[in-house]
């Protein structure tokens, strides 16, 4: 190789010429391969062009059918209140009779323990019991029947504000005297109804059977409420289950072909 390029090297130097002509067609031999290299990588970013956009295709492909199965979820989400089986309108005449039920338990509550105040030595907190939770449901009863009126101007704001906060303070102090009063029922049973045997453990009949059983019935009524809720829940699970997965098949195969893949 050195031999050759000495020779030439001689050569060019004997005839200037004749160098100048081997010098061009070096130089006409590198651009051709600079061209040819040139040439293949372009080729190479082409397919590897190809290649992304292919692999950028599949992923907007899986992106989207992901989405469209969010969106499917979100949609069965936002519409479970829909499918919900909307709760039967109360008539008229059970709404002014449970009205009337509620307005007439604390009214002979008040009555009863303002009749018999000073008949139950046992446990003389019973009638004063009677009194006061007559009084509050009556008042509570009564509030809220009040209108509280609409929109957002001041007044009718400040009067929602004050009965809101009312039959919170209320409601709190009921379930805290509802709470004394089973300890002051419950922890006399039974008493005297004599009062000339056992006057020390003397309650008249009347009083304390009218504090006993309107106070068990809150019991009765709050663990046939809590029965319904459950049975209503079960209900709702089984059928809206059944509902949800038959929709879920009519949905696959309802599914677009693009889905499908």
């Amino acid at each position: 190789m050195d031999e050759r390029a000495s020779e030439e090297t001689r050569a060019s130097a004997a005839d200037p010429h004749k160098g100048r002509d081997r010098t061009g067609q070096l130089s006409l031999r590198f651009k051709q391969k600079q061209q040819t290299s040139q040439s293949h990588v372009s080729t190479l970013k082409k397919g590897g062009s190809a290649l992304d956009r292919e692999s950028r295709e599949k992923k907007q492909e899986h992106e989207l059918k992901q989405d469209s199965e969010l969106l499917v979820k979100m949609d069965d989400h936002r519409n479970l209140l829909d499918r919900m089986p909307s709760p039967p309108s109360v008539p008229p005449r059970v709404s002014v009779l449970s009205k009337i039920i509620a307005t007439a338990l604390p009214i002979a509550q008040i009555a009863i323990g303002s009749l018999y105040r000073n008949d139950c030595p046992v446990q003389p907190y019973i009638p004063i019991y009677l009194i006061v939770s007559g009084v509050f449901v009556l008042v509570l009863d009564l509030v809220s029947c009040v209108p509280q009126g609409q929109g957002g101007e001041e007044g009718a704001t400040f009067c929602r504000n004050l009965i809101n906060t009312w039959n919170s303070l209320a409601s709190l102090f009921l379930f805290i005297w509802f709470i004394t009063g089973n300890v002051w029922i419950y922890s006399i049973y039974e008493p005297s109804y004599s009062p000339g045997s056992q006057e020390t453990k003397y309650c008249n009949k009347t009083l304390y059977l009218f504090a006993f059983w309107s106070t068990t019935l809150v019991y009765i009524i709050v663990g046939v409420m809590l029965l319904g809720g459950v049975l209503l829940h079960a209900v709702h699970v089984c059928f809206g289950g059944r509902q949800h997965t038959q929709r879920g098949r009519v949905g696959e195969t309802q599914r677009p072909p693009c889905l499908g893949q």
